[in-house]
């Protein structure tokens, strides 16, 4: 069965590990694979971490082969994705330092929304938001800290700045956390 098939990708959270506990044959899994000379690639939509901090949780899971060029994570396709159209303006981030993280390596310029994370917006203070032209793509991924400031920020800038564009680091609406929908 494993002949035929030359690399695998393998989802991180939920999939090899839960929480920070490995899944009963991860480990033998991977060991398998790379003894058979298997190319091995992690993929997540989780936005939260960057290429690298998810090479630490491999090392802090003990499983140490394992290098940033293995992992695929949304936050780094969002930043390759900018990177690959020669984006050249600033991204208002929604989302963590997975995200952040990612737009530096790529060099990308960025406003961090994590500053406003204590905001509150009501209509006079939407009215008097300032629109940055230099922002030219939001990027959204799961953020702790979101708000209606933000959205509205984000919002402002989708619909005022002309080819502001919109990056979703994933499409899903909501994630499973002990048995209950985080949105």
């Amino acid at each position: 069965f494993l002949d035929g098939i030359d690399t695998f990708l393998l989802d991180c959270d939920g999939v090899l590990w839960h929480a920070y506990d490995m899944l009963p044959g991860t480990r033998e899994t991977l060991r398998l694979l790379r003894r058979l000379g298997k190319r091995v690639f992690f993929v997540t939509n989780n936005s939260t971490k960057s290429r690298k901090q998810y090479a630490e949780t491999f090392q802090k899971l003990n499983i140490t082969d394992v290098s940033p060029e293995d992992i695929i994570c949304s936050s780094f396709a969002a930043a390759s994705y900018l990177h690959s159209m020669n984006f050249s303006k600033k991204a208002y981030v929604v989302g963590e330092e997975g995200i952040i993280q990612e737009l530096v390596e790529h060099e990308i310029s960025f406003v961090d929304g994590r500053q406003h994370n204590d905001e509150r917006c009501t209509a006079s203070i939407f009215s008097g938001m300032p629109v940055d032209p230099d922002i030219g793509a939001v990027v959204v991924g799961y953020d702790s800290g979101f708000n209606y400031y933000k959205l509205a920020y984000a919002a402002l800038h989708l619909t005022q700045v002309p080819n502001c564009a919109l990056v979703a680091t994933n499409l899903d609406s909501a994630d499973l956390v002990d048995g209950r929908l985080l949105p």
